[in-house]
Protein backbone atom coordinates (compact mmCIF):
# COMPACT_ATOMS: atom_id res chain seq x y z
CA UNK A 1 0.00 0.00 0.00
CA UNK A 2 1.22 3.45 -0.78
CA UNK A 3 0.27 6.79 0.70
CA UNK A 4 -1.98 8.99 -1.44
CA UNK A 5 -0.95 12.56 -2.22
CA UNK A 6 -3.99 14.64 -1.28
CA UNK A 7 -2.65 17.66 -3.20
CA UNK A 8 -3.07 15.85 -6.53
CA UNK A 9 -6.44 14.30 -5.73
CA UNK A 10 -9.78 15.52 -4.46
CA UNK A 11 -11.53 13.72 -1.60
CA UNK A 12 -15.03 12.77 -2.78
CA UNK A 13 -16.24 10.72 0.19
CA UNK A 14 -14.38 10.20 3.48
CA UNK A 15 -14.49 6.83 5.19
CA UNK A 16 -14.03 6.03 8.86
CA UNK A 17 -10.58 5.72 10.40
CA UNK A 18 -9.16 2.20 10.26
CA UNK A 19 -6.61 2.58 13.07
CA UNK A 20 -8.22 -0.17 15.22
CA UNK A 21 -7.79 -2.74 12.44
CA UNK A 22 -4.29 -1.65 11.41
CA UNK A 23 -2.13 -3.35 10.10
CA UNK A 24 -4.16 -5.43 7.64
CA UNK A 25 -2.00 -8.53 7.85
CA UNK A 26 -4.14 -11.28 9.34
CA UNK A 27 -7.15 -13.08 7.90
CA UNK A 28 -9.20 -12.12 10.94
CA UNK A 29 -8.66 -8.41 10.26
CA UNK A 30 -9.61 -8.82 6.59
CA UNK A 31 -12.68 -10.81 7.66
CA UNK A 32 -13.65 -8.02 10.08
CA UNK A 33 -13.70 -5.55 7.15
CA UNK A 34 -16.03 -7.74 5.10
CA UNK A 35 -19.06 -5.81 3.80
CA UNK A 36 -18.04 -2.64 5.70
CA UNK A 37 -18.08 0.15 3.11
CA UNK A 38 -17.86 2.76 5.88
CA UNK A 39 -14.07 2.32 5.86
CA UNK A 40 -13.75 3.15 2.16
CA UNK A 41 -12.78 6.70 1.19
CA UNK A 42 -13.04 7.83 -2.43
CA UNK A 43 -10.60 10.10 -4.26
CA UNK A 44 -10.77 11.60 -7.72
CA UNK A 45 -7.95 13.08 -9.77
CA UNK A 46 -8.15 16.89 -9.61
CA UNK A 47 -8.63 17.18 -13.37
CA UNK A 48 -10.42 13.83 -13.71
CA UNK A 49 -14.01 12.65 -13.92
CA UNK A 50 -16.03 10.01 -12.06
CA UNK A 51 -14.24 7.22 -13.93
CA UNK A 52 -10.90 8.36 -12.48
CA UNK A 53 -12.06 7.74 -8.90
CA UNK A 54 -10.26 5.22 -6.72
CA UNK A 55 -10.75 3.86 -3.18
CA UNK A 56 -8.49 4.50 -0.22
CA UNK A 57 -8.19 3.60 3.45
CA UNK A 58 -7.77 6.26 6.17
CA UNK A 59 -5.38 5.57 9.03
CA UNK A 60 -4.71 8.44 11.44
CA UNK A 61 -5.65 11.08 8.84
CA UNK A 62 -3.37 9.60 6.18
CA UNK A 63 -4.83 7.88 3.15
CA UNK A 64 -3.46 4.71 1.59
CA UNK A 65 -4.28 2.88 -1.62
CA UNK A 66 -6.53 -0.14 -1.19
CA UNK A 67 -5.20 -3.54 -2.32
CA UNK A 68 -7.52 -5.71 -4.45
CA UNK A 69 -7.72 -8.28 -1.64
CA UNK A 70 -9.20 -5.65 0.70
CA UNK A 71 -11.50 -4.31 -2.06
CA UNK A 72 -12.88 -7.82 -2.53
CA UNK A 73 -13.59 -8.11 1.17
CA UNK A 74 -15.22 -4.68 1.60
CA UNK A 75 -17.38 -4.92 -1.53
CA UNK A 76 -18.20 -8.64 -1.27
CA UNK A 77 -21.94 -7.94 -0.91
CA UNK A 78 -22.14 -6.10 -4.27
CA UNK A 79 -23.68 -8.31 -6.92
CA UNK A 80 -23.71 -7.56 -10.62
CA UNK A 81 -27.03 -7.82 -12.43
CA UNK A 82 -28.43 -6.72 -15.77
CA UNK A 83 -29.45 -3.26 -14.53
CA UNK A 84 -26.27 -2.63 -12.47
CA UNK A 85 -24.97 0.93 -12.73
CA UNK A 86 -21.59 1.64 -11.16
CA UNK A 87 -22.50 5.17 -10.04
CA UNK A 88 -24.37 6.64 -7.12
CA UNK A 89 -24.78 10.03 -5.46
CA UNK A 90 -23.38 10.88 -2.05
CA UNK A 91 -25.38 12.75 0.62
CA UNK A 92 -23.83 15.99 -0.68
CA UNK A 93 -25.00 15.26 -4.23
CA UNK A 94 -21.56 14.42 -5.65
CA UNK A 95 -21.50 11.45 -7.99
CA UNK A 96 -19.20 8.55 -7.05
CA UNK A 97 -18.53 4.98 -8.07
CA UNK A 98 -20.31 2.14 -6.23
CA UNK A 99 -17.34 -0.23 -6.54
CA UNK A 100 -13.78 0.40 -7.75
CA UNK A 101 -13.18 0.05 -11.49
CA UNK A 102 -10.49 -2.61 -10.99
CA UNK A 103 -12.85 -4.70 -8.87
CA UNK A 104 -15.68 -4.23 -11.39
CA UNK A 105 -13.45 -5.62 -14.14
CA UNK A 106 -12.56 -8.59 -11.94
CA UNK A 107 -16.22 -9.27 -11.10
CA UNK A 108 -17.18 -9.07 -14.81
CA UNK A 109 -14.38 -11.48 -15.72
CA UNK A 110 -15.55 -13.92 -13.05
CA UNK A 111 -19.18 -13.55 -14.11
CA UNK A 112 -18.28 -14.40 -17.73
CA UNK A 113 -16.83 -17.74 -16.58
CA UNK A 114 -20.18 -18.81 -15.18
CA UNK A 115 -22.28 -17.76 -18.17
CA UNK A 116 -23.20 -20.66 -20.41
Amino acid sequence: MREIDCALNQLICAGEDLVHHWPLKTRLVVKALEKKEVYCSWFQATEGDVESQFPALRVQDKYYSMPLRIQKSIFRHMRLHAAFVNRESTATGVEKLRIPTTLLREKLRTARRFMV
